[in-house]
């Protein structure tokens, strides 16, 4: 195991915390996009995973601002050494889709929403959770349009995987379960 891959499991516990453990988590885990990017290169793929794991930071902490540029950056340079079916890309995708969602700007993503269901679904099959993600993703867009009829499918069938795969009192499965909810309201 090198230093760098040591110093990635080390912020991905650290971001597992709390509080100060989550600061020192995110620092941590900039170091180690930097070690990566010094050593392997931007387009690694291994560098690409770290910052993708960074973007999810920012978001959790709001910063869809800050993410943007990586998002963009991650989804096109995976996209392009590694394909549009691999798990990294289709990761980079929905996190570029998750963050323009954020910021209220789904129609810029809404086809990137849609190609992603599809490669998800052709890749991992229904029940993988980058498809959950994907799908959720995709009813969002369509339910900020109005398109009710349309987005319900792919809500239901969200909160059927969700229940299977991650239980029916997990976080995600609720989320989904209020998505129905207002569909049918």
């Amino acid at each position: 195991v090198s230093m760098t891959d040591a110093l990635h499991h080390l912020a991905l516990k650290q971001l597992e915390g709390r509080g100060e453990s989550i600061a020192e988590g995110k620092a941590t885990l900039r170091e180690v996009i930097e070690a990566r990017r010094e050593l392997q290169g931007n387009r690694h793929p291994d560098t690409l995973v770290a910052v993708g794991r960074y973007i999810t930071v920012l978001q959790r902490e709001g910063k869809y601002a800050e993410a943007e540029p990586l998002c963009r950056e991650v989804e096109a340079t995976s996209r392009e050494l590694l394909g549009g079916m691999h798990e990294t890309t289709l990761t980079a995708a929905n996190n570029l889709v998750s963050n323009a969602l954020a910021q209220r700007r789904q129609c810029e993503v809404e086809d990137l929403a849609e190609e992603t269901v599809a490669a998800c679904r052709s890749g991992y099959g229904e029940r993988h959770a980058l498809t959950l993600v994907a799908l959720g993703n995709y009813a969002a867009c369509l339910l900020s349009r109005g398109a009710i009829a349309e987005a319900e499918p792919f809500v239901v069938g969200e909160l059927q995987a969700s229940r299977e795969i991650r239980g029916p009192d997990h976080a995600e499965t609720l989320m989904s379960l209020d998505t129905l909810i207002d569909c049918l309201a």
